[in-house]
């Protein structure tokens, strides 16, 4: 991504979205982060988008384990 904006970061997710296969994208769960403003056109493009609740790390559980150094 070239930047955290809302815009790059539908661009990522339109690339993703356009190099699988449509049923493999059903949801998007996301934290808080301005960048995830774009969530109305992932919407749009027939994807549920979700955010976890503020200060709920056990809520993303599979992305806090991947995240290591």
């Amino acid at each position: 991504m070239k930047c955290r904006s809302k815009d790059s970061m539908f661009e990522a997710i339109s690339k993703l979205y356009n190099s699988l296969p449509k049923e493999s994208l059903k949801s998007f769960t996301s934290d808080r982060g301005k960048e995830f403003a774009c969530y109305n056109e992932v919407e749009k493009l027939g994807i549920d988008f979700y955010f976890f609740d503020p200060y709920s790390a056990w809520e993303r559980g599979s992305n806090e384990n991947s995240n290591g150094c």
